[in-house]
């Protein structure tokens, strides 16, 4: 087992996500990977990377950065936005 670490993977940038995207589905199935934050301020693409990573490693910790706060309106208070980072992550991750 590794363990990989990783930050600033920025996938909102179109050949970031690729490169994500195209991470082996057999090499690192024993692997765990740390992400430090700032993938993307797009929920969408947060979800998208978080169920290919899942498929791809042992397991996957995120810890978010100041982009993933960026995609909120400023009516929403911080404790709404963690919540909905958490809620991602726990419907990604979490078996049925």
């Amino acid at each position: 087992m590794r363990i990989h670490t990783v930050s600033d993977l920025h996938v909102d940038c179109r050949e970031n996500m690729h490169w994500v995207l195209s991470l082996s589905q057999i090499n690192y199935l024993n692997d765990i990977l740390l992400i430090a934050g700032d993938l993307s301020h797009h929920l969408g693409d947060l979800k998208k990377v978080f169920v290919s990573l899942k498929k791809k490693f042992r397991a996957v910790h995120f810890g978010p950065g100041n982009h993933e706060l960026w995609f909120w309106t400023e009516s929403m208070n911080v404790l709404w936005k963690n919540s909905t980072h958490f809620n991602l992550c726990v419907s990604t991750w979490m078996p049925k």
